[in-house]
């Protein structure tokens, strides 16, 4: 429980930190933090349904955040968690080159679909090539953070990891006794 109120916080962090930087940098070169931990969430989380709702939590946050849709980005991060979790069976995303070129992929499709679900529901949108040199950008911002992203997740939570933690290991003598 404490590991996945810290994430949740981290998350809501994440969003926070994205909001500050995009006042200060044009939006394509702001990353996308709050998807990032999204990612590395699904990278290093064990139990599926309860990082599936953090997953949808911190969608919802960032619905809440954003003003888009509500529930658009909470249903697209539980299709990132998903697909992420699946992916990760299969492939190797221990480097910072494997694991940022699949962040950068993931964040360009999950713009893609973004765009797709909104001209489904608030209507079709007029399309520049500017748009895709956007979206690249924005998902090379992302590759550039996501190993970075992944380490800070991966700290917090084996630091709050509730089968591990600071419970001291029992150890026999050679004689028996128990110290």
């Amino acid at each position: 429980m404490k590991r996945a109120l810290a994430l949740f916080g981290v998350g809501v962090l994440a969003l926070v930190l994205e909001g500050a930087v995009a006042t200060i940098v044009p939006p394509p070169f702001c990353p996308d933090f709050s998807l990032l931990v999204v990612i590395a969430i699904a990278l290093h989380w064990q139990r599926a349904a309860s990082g599936l709702l953090l997953a949808f939590v911190l969608g919802y946050a960032a619905d809440l955040i954003s003003g888009s849709l509500l529930g658009q980005h909470a249903l697209l991060r539980l299709f990132v968690f998903v697909g992420v979790r699946i992916t990760s069976r299969r492939l190797n995303f221990r480097g910072g080159l494997p694991l940022a070129a699949f962040a950068g992929a993931v964040i360009l499709i999950y713009g893609v679909v973004l765009l797709a679900v909104t001209g489904f529901f608030a209507g079709p949108a007029e399309l520049h090539w500017s748009w895709l040199v956007d979206q690249l950008v924005h998902a090379l911002m992302g590759a550039l953070f996501a190993p970075m992203t992944l380490a800070c997740v991966t700290w917090v939570s084996t630091w709050l990891d509730e089968d591990e933690g600071a419970r001291r290991t029992l150890e026999l003598t050679p004689r028996g006794r128990v110290t």
